[in-house]
């Protein structure tokens, strides 16, 4: 259910851009945890990822990543993020799944959910007080919490 409404949402935004904002700056914390994480798998993907700031500083930090999200942001370049949702991408083992500071809109928990039955690892960041909103603990624990 939550993938149909995911899909009409892209179907209805795809093509308008938005202007950039980040809502999720990176703490020294969060580079330690995922570049000891980094040696699991080959690829993570930054599920709505926005600008694409994120997987910039990940390259650059030797970490392999690639941003998609379903909305354009203004000043990006065609291929610096993918603008596809997210719970379409092929999670498997060696391609992870990232949720930084989602909108707390249900779409986490379905990608958390699609992680654990293509094997994938799935990572959280997110503040303490919307996990339960965010993540299903009886599902499967994300691979890690990085709360800030």
């Amino acid at each position: 259910m939550i993938e149909e409404l995911i899909d009409a949402q892209w179907d209805q935004m795809y093509g308008t851009s938005i202007p950039q904002l980040r809502f999720f700056v990176p703490t020294n914390l969060f580079w330690r945890k995922l570049k000891k994480l980094s040696s699991r798998f080959s690829m993570i993907i930054d599920c709505g990822t926005g600008n694409g700031d994120l997987p910039k500083e990940a390259m650059a930090r030797n970490i392999k990543m690639a941003g998609v999200d379903i909305i354009h942001r203004k000043g990006n370049d065609p291929c610096e993020v993918q603008i596809i949702p997210a719970h379409r991408m092929p999670f498997s083992p060696d391609i992870w799944a990232l949720a930084c500071r989602p909108n707390h809109s249900g779409w986490c928990c379905n990608l958390q959910e699609l992680a654990t039955e293509s094997g994938a690892g799935f990572i959280y960041v997110g503040m303490p007080n919307n996990m339960d909103t965010d993540v299903d603990l009886d599902l499967n624990p994300p691979d890690d919490l990085i709360l800030d």
